[in-house]
């Protein structure tokens, strides 16, 4: 259920429109590749579907969620969307008796939007972690420079339109707690005995109601007198006080904070330098994808390339051939066996900038905090300046379409 470091498919992946994990962080060597690929960065997640439901969790987890979606937030989609815009996991995700692997130190996270759970649990702890967001831009940057950064300049550019006012949404809970589970509408008020109740009432852990009008109730055709049907939502969820003489359980314990997650590794090691450039001395891309397949720099494509044992890369965009061959054989002396046995240091990734804002009509700034910094336009005239807002492109004849390059 928790993530671990024995090779890509034994742990659950995350693609986006480019193929590339965008959870993970760290490094380990694919062995059929020899390539060299990100380990996750999530700590405990529930990352496979079937172990998911095998451990027992499942159950006790959408309980869980379900009580703090409607017990605590009420339904509030509203809510719902501000906790999805903060990064970190939620302090009600961080619960010791979620622990699909005891032995391990930590907990699960029942909401990380990498996981395998049911969907009232996104809805409730939904998030993302700062690792997660951060290796996201960093490998989008990786991948397409320049689109990357257009990206982050038009997001520091555009002009929203204000806000406009908008009607409270209605609540959910305020039509439940006033029909029956067959929707049937109940009355305001009614009673029963010496009690008076109001739509669905009558305390205990499940509501009723008397039918507003039985005749248009196809639940109380053989209901003789009053038509008291029974309510889908609880007493918590209509706000409604027990029947006196019964008191409502007390809450369990607090389960007890999980013990600190011991500190991270050191930075693992990237390939020596000759096995991250061509023989053209082009630079290779940190993460590229060749038929379906995903590498990261230097490796032996099983293609039946020559010569033998040549290794490949798909270079960076700054590289003169990028457009023409951007798949390049590397340095003679990048072998598969040099490549996996001379690691040299990983560096750091780059500090955060100090954030300013900008003006109204500059270049991309730096991306805002978690985003490595901007990529370098290149030359070419195919590409916009960013020295002011972009002019829209021109309308051209129509031509025949030319097939895409890998």
């Amino acid at each position: 259920m928790h993530l671990s470091e024995n090779g890509p498919f034994s742990q659950h992946r995350y693609y986006t429109y480019v193929a590339c994990d965008t959870c993970r962080t760290k490094m380990y060597k694919n062995a059929k590749s020899k390539s060299h690929m990100p380990q996750a960065d999530a700590k405990r997640v529930l990352s496979r579907a079937d172990t998911v439901f095998k451990a027992g969790l499942s159950g006790k987890a959408m309980a869980y969620c379900m009580n703090v979606f409607w017990g605590l937030y009420g339904g509030d989609w509203e809510a719902t969307y501000d906790r999805w815009s903060v990064l970190g996991i939620p302090d009600l995700d961080k619960n010791a008796w979620a622990d699909s692997c005891p032995d391990l130190p930590g907990y699960d996270e029942l909401g990380n939007f990498m996981t395998y759970n049911t969907p009232v649990c996104f809805a409730a702890l939904g998030h993302f972690t700062h690792g997660q967001v951060q290796h996201a831009h960093y490998v989008t940057s990786s991948y397409n420079r320049v689109m990357y950064a257009w990206g982050q300049y038009y997001a520091a550019q555009a002009a929203y339109p204000p806000m406009q006012a908008m009607p409270p949404a209605p609540n959910v809970l305020d039509t439940l707690c006033k029909v029956t589970t067959t929707h049937c509408p109940c009355k305001s008020s009614w009673g029963t005995g010496n009690e008076s109740y109001s739509y669905c009432d009558g305390g205990g852990t499940t509501l009723k109601c008397e039918v507003e009008d039985p005749s248009s109730c196809p639940s109380c055709r053989r209901a003789t007198g009053q038509c008291i049907l029974d309510c889908s939502v609880s007493a918590l969820q209509c706000n409604k006080q027990p029947s006196t003489g019964v008191q409502p359980a007390p809450p369990p314990p607090l389960p007890p904070s999980p013990p600190p997650a011991p500190p991270p590794p050191p930075p693992s090691a990237l390939p020596p330098k000759e096995c991250m450039v061509t023989i053209s001395n082009c630079s290779c891309r940190a993460y590229w994808s060749y038929k379906g397949t995903m590498f990261s720099y230097c490796v032996d494509l099983p293609e039946g390339l020559t010569p033998p044992n040549q290794l490949w890369c798909i270079v960076t965009e700054d590289c003169p051939t990028f457009h023409s061959n951007p798949l390049q054989p590397c340095n003679p002396k990048a072998t598969t066996f040099y490549c996996s046995q001379l690691p040299s240091p990983s560096p750091a990734l780059p500090p955060n900038p100090p954030f300013h804002p900008p003006p109204a009509r500059s270049r991309p700034r730096q991306p805002q905090p978690f985003l490595p910094p901007p990529p370098r336009q290149p030359r070419s005239s195919r590409y916009p300046r960013p020295g002011g807002a972009p002019r829209p492109p021109k309308p051209k004849s129509p031509r025949n379409p030319r097939s895409a390059r890998n």
